[in-house]
């Protein structure tokens, strides 16, 4: 691909960026997600009166083990465990899931591998999406959609 031609991907793409982020009007509009393809509960609170179809928890078997593992050992040395890949920035550009807690301050978002990284194979689809909300979210199928992991 030539420069020119990379050069001018780079500005339209940023030039979209500029207008998608400004477009927005008021205050208001500004907390409202685009539609997600996938429904997450909005607050703890919430979820005793109001599930989600795509809701699930541990205790339905839909979080493997070996995730709580991952997520405990990241909460208490904030890094990946030794053999994993994680701590790269999850940008949740396709906006399903939170984009503002509960302050109106925006959440960035980190991904962890759940199993470790073996040399010369794939690290498959599973992995594990920290909030700086203090949220975190499971996806087995490389973030298309993704289960709220309820912690203690």
């Amino acid at each position: 691909m030539n420069t020119f031609f990379k050069n001018t991907l780079l500005v339209v793409g940023l030039i979209s960026q500029i207008f998608l982020g400004c477009r927005q009007t008021n205050k208001q509009e500004s907390y409202k997600a685009a539609e997600p393809t996938t429904q997450l509960p909005e607050h703890k609170e919430s979820r005793k009166d109001k599930k989600t179809p795509d809701y699930q928890s541990n205790k339905q078997g839909k979080v493997p083990q070996k995730v709580y593992e991952v997520l405990k050992y990241i909460k208490e040395n904030g890094e990946a465990p030794d053999g994993y890949v994680g701590g790269r920035k999850f940008g949740n550009y396709e906006k399903q899931l939170p984009q503002k807690d509960d302050n109106g301050q925006r959440i960035n978002y980190q991904e962890w591998d759940v199993n470790p990284k073996k040399q010369g194979r794939n690290r498959g689809a599973e992995r594990l999406v920290t909030g700086s909300d203090g949220r975190a979210y499971y996806t087995k199928n490389h973030y298309k959609t993704f289960i709220e992991i309820e912690t203690k």
